[in-house]
Formats: structure tokens, sequence, C-alpha cells
């Protein structure tokens, strides 16, 4: 699979009373389909792999496999976690892939969030009133350009932080 790198930390399990267990290294990836996924690297291979990761880089890796992914961690809609195991290859990709999104967020009503304010699930990056999408409002339902090619898939959204 080929993907381009978003973000990545550390995974630390929570100790009372200390800087907690490193567990290994989480990652935020968005592949060729254009799927966001999250990826983990174990404890055990962070030193082959840590030096190697950049963001926005583009990366092929084989020999993975998929676990399910704990509820209270996950980051992306998808139920499973690309693990990097003994016998994975991750090389990163010299230049850019230009089918590969170099972004990718999620939009979810009042009511989902209120839903998942005390239940240590989904984290929410930024939270705000919606106006426009391509400059138009929202009551007026916007058109947006359904052609298929690089430039033609953004979409441009004002978001209301504060009142």
């Amino acid at each position: 699979m080929q993907f381009r790198l978003i973000h990545f930390w550390e995974a630390r399990k929570n100790v009372k009373g200390g800087p907690g267990i490193l567990l290994g290294i989480e990652m935020l990836m968005i592949d060729e389909e254009g799927t966001l996924a999250q990826g983990f690297i174990g404890q055990n291979r962070r030193a082959q792999y840590e030096k190697e990761l950049r963001r926005g880089s583009i990366y092929t890796l084989t020999n993975y496999y998929a676990s399910n992914s704990k509820v209270m961690y996950h980051v992306a809609d998808q139920r499973l976690v690309i693990c990097i195991s003994h016998a994975s290859a991750l090389s990163k990709v010299d230049g850019d892939i230009e089918g590969i999104l170099t972004e990718r967020f999620r939009i979810h009503s009042f009511s989902e969030f209120e839903a998942n304010c005390d239940l240590r699930g989904d984290l929410h990056d930024v939270v705000g009133h919606l106006k426009l999408v391509d400059d138009q409002p929202l009551h007026q339902r916007p058109v947006l350009c359904t052609k298929d090619d690089p430039t033609s898939r953004r979409v441009m959204v004002h978001l209301q932080l504060k009142e």
C-alpha cells in the first residue's frame, strides 16, 4: 500500500504519578484511495522506523497486518489499525504523488459531538459552526464541483470558531 503520513506521535499507556509507558508510534495516514487510516509501529520496531518518518511524505508499506482499533484510542473512521510487523518493509517514495491527498477532515453534527462528549472515544480537533461552503450559504444547498480532477476536489469552508 502507498500512503501519505499526515501526523505521528508517541503512544503511551498512562501510569498514575509517572510519565507513562511508551507503547510505540501511532500514525495518521491517507492512502491512495483517499481513506484516512490509523497505523501503529510497536516499541520494539520504533528505532528502526522513527528516523525515517516525515509528515507529508509518501511511503510504500508491504507485509503489514490489520488489528482491531481500540475504541477509546481510534482517530480515524476505520475500525482497523494498520500494524507494522517484523516482516514489514516501509520505504519513503521520492517525489510527490498528486493522487494521494494532503489532508482530510470529517464533519460531525452537534448531536454526534454531544453523544461523544464523555465516552473517551473520538477526538475532535476543531469545534465550530460551518457557515459557508465554496462561498455559498448552507441554507441554499451549495453546489459543489463534480469533476474528478485533483484541483476540483478542493472545498473551501468558512468555519466560525467564536460568536
